[in-house]
């Protein structure tokens, strides 16, 4: 090879090595990522999909209403029910829970915000009385990751708050009464 080629070719097989970055590493800044359900908001201003639904309101019959019936009319939501008390109804939001033989999986199950899910994605719910339920949120799709390993959603049910506690005393001597209401005060 003459020297007149192999100069050039000595320059070209060193440029990788000219091109590495030197061992000294830059310091990045810490990011933090927040994330917040932001319940307070209605639900057309929140960026996903997000039903809300008053188990009373919309038909008569929905307070003592089944699963299935419940969240018959919610877009995105399927509720399969076979009508055999060993298995639970099938619910899918988005496809997700659709493969599944029974039950609930890929969907997570809140009630008054605990998580009704098991560890293994299984969610049973034939204990979830439905007489004391008020209101349930579906939030479909990925948003559910808003409160934990939920891909497919999540569906919150929230009870009805107790009613406060009261009465009335009222007693009389001859003339002089006395009205009083038992309770205790409120913080």
């Amino acid at each position: 090879m003459t020297p007149r080629i192999s100069i050039p070719l000595v320059f070209l097989a060193s440029a990788p090595a000219a091109g590495q970055v030197p061992d000294t590493a830059a310091r990045l800044e810490a990011v933090r990522v927040t994330v917040t359900r932001d319940v307070a908001r209605p639900a057309l201003d929140l960026p996903y999909g997000v039903s809300r639904l008053t188990m009373d309101s919309a038909r008569a019959a929905t307070r003592r209403a089944s699963l299935t019936e419940a969240l018959l009319f919610v877009p995105g939501v399927s509720v399969s029910h076979r009508f055999n008390p060993t298995q639970d109804p099938r619910l899918a939001i988005r496809g997700f829970g659709a493969r599944s033989a029974f039950g609930i999986r890929g969907v997570r199950v809140l009630r008054d915000g605990i998580p009704l899910t098991a560890a293994d994605g299984q969610t049973p719910v034939d204990f979830l009385d439905l007489e004391s339920l008020g209101s349930a949120e579906v939030v479909r799709g990925s948003a559910g990751a808003l409160y934990g390993n939920s891909s497919g959603g999540v569906v919150d049910f929230r009870t009805t708050p107790p009613p406060e506690a009261g009465g009335r005393i009222r007693g009389s001597a001859w003339r002089w009464w006395a009205p009083a209401r038992p309770g205790w005060p409120s913080p």
